[in-house]
C-alpha cells in the first residue's frame, strides 16, 4: 500500500449505519480516500482505526516515540567541529526541538528537515512526532520518498483514480512525512512534484517533515535551487550526527 494516511478528529454525533467488517486495508483506504463526500469525522476515524490495528505502523509507533526514546546510543565525546556540540549533546536539541513544533503545532505554522548519516535517529524522531498529533487527532501522512513520488507519477500519468484522490490529502493532510528523501530514483519529475508538494504546503500552511542523508548542496544539485530555497527558508534544519544506532542495537 502506497502509504498509511491518518486523517483524525472529534467524533461527530451522527454515526454511520452499521455494515460490514471491512477486512482488506486497500478496501478501507479506498473508502476514506476515494469518496470526499463521506466526510463525517466519526465515520473517517473508524476507518482509519482498523487500517491503523491492521498495519505494522501501531507496532512501529508503540516500540517509536517519545517514552521510548534513549539518548545513550549517542557520544558525549563526538564533536561536531563546525557546531562544538557533541553528538548527545545535538540529539538533546533535536528532541526538544521536536517536543517544541508538537506543543507549539497548533499555533505555529513549521517544517522540520532531519538529515545526517543512516541509522542515527532520523526517522525515530518523526515516528515520535506522528504518534503524538496522531494521539491528540490531527492527520498526519508518512510516506517514504519512493512512495509519495510513485503515488504522484500515478496520479499523473496512469490517472489512477485512487491516486488522484490522495493528492489532495497529500496537500491537505495536518502533517505530511517524507521519509528517505533522495533514495529514490531522481528525475525531472521527481523534482517538479518535489517543488509542487513543498510549495503547496507551504501556501496552506500545512507542516511537513523530511528526513534524509542528504545535505542542502546535495539537494540543490539532485532537485533544483528553487526546492533548496523552499528548505532553506521555510525548514528548520536539523542535522545529527553520531554512530549507527541500528548497528549498535545488533551488535548488543
Amino acid at each position: 500500500m502506497p502509504g498509511i494516511p491518518f486523517p483524525g478528529g472529534k467524533q461527530c454525533r451522527s454515526k454511520p449505519k452499521a455494515g460490514s467488517e471491512v477486512a482488506e486495508i486497500q478496501q478501507i483506504e479506498k473508502i476514506v480516500l476515494c469518496e470526499p463526500q463521506r466526510n463525517c469525522h466519526c465515520f473517517k476515524q473508524q476507518a482509519i482505526d482498523l487500517i491503523y490495528t491492521q498495519s505494522n505502523i501501531k507496532d512501529i509507533l508503540a516500540r517509536e516515540n517519545f517514552s521510548t526514546l534513549s539518548l545513550d546510543y549517542y557520544s558525549d565525546s563526538n564533536i561536531n567541529p563546525a557546531t562544538g556540540l557533541t553528538s548527545l549533546a545535538t540529539a538533546k536539541a533535536a528532541v526538544a526541538r521536536c517536543h517544541e513544533f508538537v506543543d507549539q503545532f497548533d499555533t505555529t505554522f513549521a517544517n522540520l528537515y532531519f538529515f545526517g548519516d543512516t541509522g542515527i535517529g532520523k526517522t525515530f524522531l518523526s515516528n515520535c512526532i506522528a504518534k503524538e498529533l496522531l494521539d491528540s487527532g490531527h492527520s498526519v501522512i508518512y510516506f517514504t520518498a519512493f512512495q509519495l513520488f510513485d503515488i504522484l507519477s500515478k496520479g499523473v500519468f496512469e490517472k489512477d483514480a485512487d491516486a488522484i484522490a490522495t493528492h489532495q490529502n497529500i496537500f491537505d493532510c495536518d502533517l505530511l512525512i517524507i521519509d528517505d528523501l533522495g533514495t529514490e530514483l531522481s528525475n525531472s519529475f521527481t523534482t517538479s512534484q518535489l517543488f509542487l508538494c513543498l510549495n503547496e504546503r507551504i501556501l496552506r500552511q500545512k507542516s511537513t517533515i523530511i528526513s534524509t542523508n542528504l545535505n542542502m548542496n546535495q539537494v540543490a544539485d539532485i532537485y533544483s535551487e528553487r526546492v533548496l530555497s523552499r528548505i532553506s527558508n521555510s525548514y528548520t534544519i536539523i542535522k545529527l550526527f553520531g554512530d549507527d544506532i541500528r548497528l549498535k542495537k545488533r551488535i548488543h
